[in-house]
């Protein structure tokens, strides 16, 4: 719970139109990135790619396309 309240903490008085505050190179970034691996206790880049991966199998992009074409 400590961890979670550490992230909270890092975003809790953030007006809507400050979350850009966290993009990818920023300060909040980074913070956010290392509590959230803190959180999850798991490699979060690891995990997702993983998460990826299994989707790829799951929903190969041939079968997704042919159902959604007008996603183009």
């Amino acid at each position: 719970m400590g961890e979670v309240g550490e992230v909270v903490e890092l975003v809790q008085w953030l007006r809507s139109d400050e979350t850009g505050g966290a993009a990818p190179g920023s300060h909040l970034y980074d913070r956010l990135k290392l509590e959230l691996a803190d959180v999850a206790g798991v490699a979060l880049r690891v995990a997702a790619e993983h998460e990826l991966d299994r989707n790829a199998v799951r929903f190969p992009v041939e079968t997704v396309w042919t159902v959604a074409p007008e996603c183009d």
